[in-house]
């Protein structure tokens, strides 16, 4: 028979061993367990985005009440408005800090009117003219002007051409408040298309970079580079390094289906290593994508046809936005939101018509009729995200 004593006492040891057992931590099998805090982190990233979207206001019409709807779609589908500067440099009055020809000041006017109040503004402009291949054309009454007396002969690394730039990016900078400065768009291109003037950049680069951050120390400033294919990621390694320690960002511009150097990468085709290789070139620099786009439509260059279909873009959108993630983006710009059907059929009858603007004609996330493609979505989708701390 057992003691009564112990008896009695036998509740009581329950209640202390229960206590006890209900004051542990959680077991590795837990819901603090490494498995679901590995969870936790999948479902705050997925839920999440690390990056800006930015959109251009490059406009489908000459129209003035469709240029107007141009910047209402780009208001509604993202977050950063990205203003780019190619037409060519106001050289003469830059240097002399003149005001701008009429046009320039229209024009810089105009798109400030557009920003909304508190909206961020990504801009980016160049010294390097279209064809990246030398010195930046003039901007003056018209767009891509012959350089004026006295600037013909000029080179990237004549000290009056970078004094007259730095005045320039300047004057953008004070005008735009961008929360994302790039002073030279593609740059890489040059190092191809003529080495010297890609060396006379670089000394151009140590100057302009310095006297940027030493008057804007908060704002970040950088190059972007176009992205080759991952087979020649050693060759843009090198090409990229001397440049480097003059940016803050290593921005990538990149459309896959027309590959510089090579034939281009139907969807399917693009290499897994795309964006990933920019680890690779880069190491430790912070990453963003620049430019960005890829065809809804087939798109023919002299005897290849790439194919390209809304549901092509819609793959090409769902990856790039995925990898932009994992390579923690600052930022991803997606370079023309409607297809400008109604712009080419203007465009091709001008006198500086440039059949390279054929390049970008599909790659809308609107259609020529102003459909939304399926790509809109996914990119709404995660533009619905919070952006991530």
């Amino acid at each position: 028979m057992p003691d009564r004593k112990t008896t009695a006492a036998a509740p009581s040891l329950c209640l202390l061993l229960l206590a006890v057992i209900t004051a542990l931590p959680l077991s590795a099998s837990a819901a603090d367990s490494p498995r679901d805090a590995v969870q936790d982190e999948h479902h705050q990233r997925s839920a999440t985005r690390p990056f800006l979207m930015g959109l251009t206001p490059f406009h489908f019409s000459w129209v003035e009440d469709r240029i107007t709807e141009t910047y209402a779609m780009v208001h509604k589908h993202s977050d950063l408005i990205a203003y780019h500067f190619d037409e060519g440099v106001p050289w003469p009055q830059a240097y002399a800090d003149k005001p701008f020809h009429a046009n320039v000041e229209q024009e810089l006017e105009f798109r400030k009117a557009q920003l909304k109040p508190g909206g961020k503004v990504y801009v980016a402009t160049t010294p390097i003219n279209f064809a990246r291949d030398g010195l930046a054309d003039y901007w003056e009454e018209k767009e891509q002007l012959d350089r004026p007396e006295g600037w013909e002969e000029k080179a990237l690394d004549d000290p009056q051409v970078i004094q007259a730039y730095i005045k320039y990016c300047e004057r953008l900078i004070d005008t735009f408040k961008p929360v994302y400065f790039v002073y030279g768009v593609e740059v890489n291109l040059l190092a191809a298309n003529n080495p010297d003037a890609y060396k006379q950049f670089q000394t151009l680069a140590a100057a302009v970079y310095p006297a940027l951050k030493k008057k804007y120390p908060e704002l970040p400033i950088a190059l972007s580079f176009y992205l080759h294919p991952p087979k020649r990621w050693e060759e843009t390694r090198q090409q990229v390094a001397p440049l480097l320690p003059f940016t803050d960002l290593y921005a990538v511009s990149t459309y896959p289906y027309m590959a510089v150097g090579d034939d281009g990468f139907a969807v399917d085709e693009i290499p897994l290593d795309w964006l990933q290789q920019t680890r690779k070139i880069a190491p430790g620099k912070p990453f963003a994508i620049a430019e960005n786009g890829y065809i809804a439509e087939d798109f023919s260059v002299l005897t290849k046809t790439m194919p390209g279909s809304p549901a092509a873009q819609k793959r090409y959108m769902e990856r790039m936005l995925q990898e932009a993630d994992e390579l923690d983006a600052q930022f991803v710009i997606w370079f023309v939101v409607a297809d400008y059907d109604e712009l080419w059929g203007v465009l091709k009858w001008m006198v500086m018509f440039n059949p390279l603007m054929r390049a970008w004609k599909d790659t809308g996330l609107y259609d020529g009729d102003l459909n939304p493609r399926p790509a809109l979505q996914v990119w709404d989708d995660c533009l619905a995200k919070p952006v991530r701390q």
